[in-house]
């Protein structure tokens, strides 16, 4: 699945660019609050990247790649798939799983754009397809991930996202609640900054609780490269995790 992964992402290359764009790209990586924008028509966007996650001293899980794929079908509605190569080594019960998560599909939709961009706010819904996901990280069932996002522009250079939804637990399969909050600062027309503070809520369970921050450079309109890092503030979260990525507009 990775290499044919790979072998699209290369033809993306070759074939003729007849999906111009005049916007500068945004992209929903690196960070876990997601973005209120939406393509284009037509607009196609590439978005991979690579992550670790050190969950304790000994366990850890790499995401290798993650990719969304992304397409305009209206200037306010997109389509969506989503598809993690994962490998989770657990060496505290001597156990190393390693396959493909299940591909999630679905739309993002466009709700509210106040005139001169001040607030926006967008709807994110995802279905998990447990039929294309490897046996080991079959759930079983299909999921559904919801969020809602939002953002205010509080200058030229400074904005706000925040994120509420339900997401879903791929270590003890379930549901669960996430709460994302992000301020983003542009440093220049190529670099922007973040911090965020993310956690997940579930019944019966400890909350995980994340900081991270991190940041994006833009090549012209088309290309951004992004790095981030981050911690877990409390003993249900990760030691540490570290990202990285790519993302295009073709």
């Amino acid at each position: 699945m990775i290499v044919i992964l790979y072998i699209v992402v290369a033809l993306l290359f070759i074939v003729p660019q007849y999906l111009f764009c005049q916007d500068t790209i945004e992209a929903d990586r690196p960070g876990e609050t997601q973005a209120t924008s939406t393509l284009s028509r037509k607009q196609f966007q590439v978005e991979l990247g690579v992550q670790k996650e050190q969950q304790n001293k000994h366990d850890y899980f790499l995401q290798h790649p993650d990719a969304s794929l992304r397409f305009g079908i209206t200037n306010r509605i997109e389509l969506r798939a989503h598809l993690s190569e994962e490998t989770h080594k657990i060496y505290s019960v001597n156990e190393i799983h390693h396959g493909l998560e299940p591909v999630e599909v679905g739309l993002k939709i466009k709700l509210w754009d106040k005139e001169e961009g001040k607030f926006q706010s967008s709807i994110l819904a995802q279905i998990g397809i447990p039929s294309l996901a490897s046996k080991v990280f079959d759930p079983g069932k299909a999921y559904h991930k919801i969020r809602l996002l939002m953002e205010n522009e509080l200058t030229s250079k400074l904005k706000f996202g925040y994120n509420i939804g339900s997401d879903w637990n791929e270590e003890e399969h379930h549901q669960n609640w996430i709460i994302s909050c992000a301020p983003q600062l542009k440093l220049s027309d190529h670099v922007q900054v973040y911090i965020e503070e993310f956690s997940f809520l579930q019944e019966h369970s400890i909350p995980q609780h994340h900081l991270q921050g991190g940041l994006a450079y833009t090549f012209g309109k088309k290309i951004q490269l992004d790095a981030s890092s981050g911690l877990g503030l409390n003993s249900a979260s990760p030691d540490y995790f570290i990202n990285a990525g790519i993302s295009l507009r073709l």
